[in-house]
């Protein structure tokens, strides 16, 4: 009698084609739960009729009920089981070994048989287990190089000019940027002093008296209704009226004029003036000025006012915010170096600032910042130390732990070129060729191979990884695996 181990993957072809393939004309299908063809009764049905059709008489044996099922209804003989059978298990067929419960008359097989059977199996499978794992057995060598530390001390240069590292020229790849922001704040007075301040303001003077231009010399007066007296700042020409048709259009100019006295009574709102000089002549009549605006800075008393050392302090911190806020913008724009020695700021003020001397309690500083700077990754200069260093000593830079300082700066905005002593210190490695430790080593005895790594240059420590059976490294080079640990 056959015994057939069927699959779970294998198909109503598969199983069909074991049978007539069988020199056998009894045998028993070993059959696993999970086996799709025996979960369908018309599959079952149809292997039967042609089982019959090849005069073959076969039996079932399963630990799924469905496959059973479907067996025994079909007409196929069915094995009563002794145990519980597991997927992927066919070397325990021997433990469901009894009497047909349908019409195959056999002899229950002596238990020595069995006994001796299983031995075979058991053993091929041992065997063969055994020299799959030996001939896929790797190894693995951990090597931990030595570090040793350096220093370097070269000339670089930043430009936007080029876009890789350039380590024949000493060049590194930048950004030219150029911004502009205003920035805006209010401080406190920090000064105080007796005041005697004379109001200010602006006037128009009309010209109504003739079409001739009339010369007011400086310190000319103008007075309000009221009898506050103000002075005109210098001397200035007065349009003559201009006559269109009927009508007589009056000259007229804007001067600035300045109270005659200081106090806060001369802070005018919008006011008409005369000229006191005319009074008495048609002139007086004929020359007049009116603001629009309202006149201020007249005041008697103690005073906070804005100092030069307020307006400087000031400055300085409105221009170091717009800075910050300048440089994190172009750190934004993706992990860009911002050194301050390669930024040029220039600085105005803004209109709405105040001027030193203004009689305020709280000043307002406003500056417009225009800035420009050439940039750069740090990242790239990190890959320029390695590129010299590897190129220069032969050996490997550790990023970790690396030092970079920037020395002697120089902006170069014409050319938009930084230049700098780049000096930096860290640790290296030699370069170990991971390649030519494979091929040296591949097929040599174990005691060979440590023997080898003994003298291997720049090595601190090599540890070999490999089943202890294994008496050499393997001849496939793909089974030996070597890794270059830098703790």
């Amino acid at each position: 009698m056959k015994i057939i181990n069927i699959a779970s993957s294998d198909n109503f072809e598969d199983i069909l084609g074991a049978v007539r393939a069988s020199e056998s004309d009894s045998m028993i299908l070993v059959v696993p739960k999970s086996n799709r063809v025996f979960k369908s009764k018309s599959k079952v049905e149809k292997l039967k009729t042609h089982f019959d059709r090849l005069k073959k008489k076969v039996s079932i044996i399963s630990s799924g009920q469905e496959v059973i099922k479907n067996a025994n209804l079909a007409g196929l003989d069915i094995f009563k089981k002794k145990g519980e059978i597991s997927e992927g298990k066919d070397k325990e067929i021997s433990s469901f070994y009894s009497e047909p419960s349908g019409g195959l008359n056999q002899k229950k097989p002596p238990k020595e048989s069995k006994k001796f059977i299983l031995f075979l199996i058991s053993s091929a499978i041992a065997l063969f287990l055994f020299i799959v794992f030996v001939s896929l057995s790797g190894a693995d060598i951990k090597i931990i190089p030595r570090k040793d530390d350096f220093s370097v001390n070269i000339p670089v240069i930043v430009s936007d000019k080029i876009t890789t590292n350039d380590e024949f020229y000493g060049m590194v790849p930048g950004k030219w940027i150029e911004a502009e922001k205003v920035i805006s704040k209010t401080f406190v007075s920090g000064a105080e002093k007796d005041v005697f301040q004379k109001a200010r303001g602006r006037i128009t003077i009309y010209n109504n008296f003739s079409a001739s231009p009339q010369i007011l010399v400086a310190t000319t007066r103008f007075q309000t209704p009221e009898g506050l007296v103000f002075r005109i700042l210098k001397t200035v020409t007065v349009p003559g009226a201009a006559k269109t048709g009927n009508e007589s259009k009056p000259g007229r100019i804007e001067v600035e004029v300045i109270a005659d006295r200081a106090g806060e009574e001369y802070n005018l709102d919008p006011s008409d003036f005369r000229v006191p000089g005319f009074l008495g002549t048609p002139k007086y009549q004929g020359f007049y000025a009116k603001s629009f605006e309202k006149f201020s800075g007249g005041f008697v008393g103690r005073s906070n006012f804005v100092s030069k050392e307020d307006m400087e302090k000031a400055g300085e911190a409105v221009e170091e915010e717009g800075a910050a806020k300048i440089k994190a913008e172009m750190a934004s724009l993706g992990n860009f170096k911002i050194l301050s020695e390669a930024m040029i700021l220039k600085t105005e003020k803004t209109s709405d600032s105040n001027s030193v001397g203004d009689l305020v309690k709280e000043f307002k500083m406003g500056l417009k910042i225009k800035t420009k700077a050439l940039i750069f990754k740090e990242e790239d200069v990190v890959d320029f130390i390695r590129q010299y260093i590897e190129s220069s000593q032969g050996r490997l830079v550790i990023k970790n732990g690396l030092q970079i300082n920037y020395d002697d700066l120089n902006l170069d905005e014409e050319k938009r070129e930084l230049s700098f002593k780049l000096v930096a210190s860290g640790q290296n490695i030699e370069i170990i060729n991971e390649d030519k430790i494979v091929s040296d080593i591949a097929g040599i005895r174990k005691n060979e191979a440590e023997a080898y790594f003994k003298n291997l240059s720049g090595v601190e420590s090599v540890k070999v990884l490999s089943p202890f059976w294994l008496r050499r490294m393997p001849k496939d080079k793909t089974r030996i695996n070597v890794e270059i640990a830098i703790e």
